[in-house]
């Protein structure tokens, strides 16, 4: 889902706020724990009401006092935040037995998401429960819509042994028999070397629909404390927002990558925390997502788009259609034939292609990319269903850009990972063409990816002659358009209408 997107936007604009309710324990550094959790959690705009499970004396040199509190005052605070309605749970650190018992019966009448972050040590290494809170953390495991363990975490809890990344899938798995709704493993310091010398950061996604890799060059930092909760409290808050799983943890390693940038030492001590300030807004600190994580010795180098201003940019089912808007002066181009068994399909294709070679107009074909390759194609567009099947090797030799739909940071997350020759992002409005199981971006939404992508970026979805001006103000480089042109009792008149619009509006925004 899309329902929180905007490059200008701060939470001192949002008048009403999701609620986050945090059980943590306070470390008394400032580094870690509910600190960090409400730091975070107001950053990227979630109101954070809190539990207090520990009150904490330590640094990172270790732990010298441990203040538990009993399930009597864990339940007042909780009845106490309970008048107003909350959307997530998260929890941190559970010092005791009782108090995950405690929280396991809260949660058993509640329907709202639960993001746990099994903290059983402190970074130093010190013990921060009163007894072994394993077994009774994996039977809260049911209620759990997103485990966020480091590899620590997810030894003690599995005991199963992660000596390299190639080993996080199967305690993913492990953790997911025992019911949780999805579980990311964070990688740490344990880096995954590709073949090109460069060194990720990676964390591994698992849930029953979709498994794969976060990944993000590895960098040097001073601040790392805190990173655990500030990552659980991140995913907590996309959570609220209405985001998915898969979105929620992409958000999360924005955030962190963000928040590494700009930590700081404290004056005490040889580290310092985390420090997240906002909802991500960096191109940098996107990260790539890879179903296979040997996907990251594969660097994919499509060529970029002659005229990297795609301007108008219909989508048509036909070579009628696309002679009708050559003629109008359209110089990007889609066919989309949806029926692979088209009793014409090639020839439609290889009609298509030498019809905009003449015109010197960008064709792409959708989906069908051995037809691209072998009629020599401007560009192939792929949805997301396809980049896994396709021969992206095939397609980058035949030297033909590729295109690739997104509707979501995770598919963003995805598409990045090819560096593809444009982005598809949408659907911008509510559409005709197509159901979508998206939540409308709106104007926000495209304002936020233009700001966030700095390559060629397309908007589609729903936009007619009645919103294109919107759309333009957001600086797409491509504007598809699909039901408004094929629609359209005029559709040549309507294509230069909207061609002039186009031209005149960038004009505009150039002087």
């Amino acid at each position: 889902m899309l329902l929180h997107l905007n490059s200008t936007w701060s939470p001192a604009k949002s008048k009403t706020r999701p609620v986050v309710m945090t059980v943590a324990g306070i470390d008394s550094s400032g580094h870690a724990g509910l600190h960090t959790d409400i730091v975070t959690q107001r950053a990227l705009g979630v109101h954070a009401a809190s539990v207090v499970s520990a009150i904490t004396a330590q640094n990172d040199k270790g732990v010298f006092n441990l203040n538990v509190t009993d399930s009597a005052g864990l339940a007042l605070q909780w009845r106490a935040n309970s008048i107003a309605p909350f959307h997530v749970v998260k929890s941190g650190l559970l010092a005791s037995s009782a108090q995950i018992d405690w929280l396991g019966a809260m949660l058993s009448e509640l329907s709202v998401p639960y993001v746990c972050d099994p903290v059983l040590m402190s970074s130093s290494g010190a013990s921060l429960t009163l007894s072994n809170t394993r077994e009774p953390l994996l039977s809260l495991l049911p209620h759990v819509t997103l485990l966020t363990p480091n590899i620590d975490e997810a030894e003690v809890l599995t005991g199963m042994k992660i000596n390299d990344v190639d080993d996080m899938p199967s305690v993913a798995n492990r953790l997911l028999e025992w019911g949780v709704s999805a579980v990311v493993i964070k990688g740490g310091h344990c880096h995954y070397h590709a073949n090109s010398g460069e060194k990720y950061c990676v964390d591994y996604y698992a849930s029953p629909e979709k498994s794969g890799w976060l990944a993000s060059p590895a960098k040097k930092v001073c601040a790392v404390r805190g990173t655990g909760c500030a990552f659980a409290s991140a995913a907590a808050s996309a959570l609220a927002f209405g985001y998915s799983t898969e979105d929620a943890v992409v958000i999360a390693k924005m955030a962190i990558n963000e928040g590494l940038d700009g930590g700081y030492l404290s004056g005490y001590g040889t580290q310092g925390p985390i420090n997240i300030t906002q909802f991500p807004q960096s191109s940098h600190a996107l990260p790539v997502w890879v179903d296979e994580l040997n996907n990251l010795n594969q660097t994919y180098e499509f060529p970029r788009c002659s005229n990297t201003s795609l301007g108008l940019y219909p989508v048509v089912d036909s070579v009628d259609w696309i002679k009708t808007l050559l003629d109008a002066g359209v110089k990007t181009l889609q066919l989309r034939i949806k029926d692979p068994q088209h009793p014409e399909l090639e020839t439609q294709v290889e009609s298509a292609v030498n019809l905009c070679r003449d015109y010197d107009c960008q064709l792409f074909i959708n989906d069908y990319w051995q037809l691209a390759i072998k009629y020599g194609a401007y560009g192939v567009h792929l949805g997301q269903e396809d980049i896994a099947t396709a021969d992206l090797n095939a397609i980058a030799a035949a030297k033909i850009r590729l295109g690739v739909s997104s509707h979501c940071f995770y598919e963003v997350a995805r598409a990045h990972a090819l560096n593809p020759s444009y982005l598809a992002t949408g659907p911008v409005f509510p559409t005709q063409s197509k159901e979508m199981p998206w939540v409308n971006q709106g104007t926000q939404g495209l304002a936020y990816w233009r700001h966030l992508i700095d390559y060629p970026l397309v908007a589609i979805g729903g936009i007619d002659e009645g919103n294109i001006s919107e759309v333009i103000r957001c600086k797409p480089d491509g504007i598809a358009m699909i039901s408004a042109i094929t629609q359209h009792h005029e559709p040549a008149k309507q294509v230069k209408e909207l061609m002039h619009l186009i031209a005149k509006q960038d004009e505009d925004h150039a002087h």
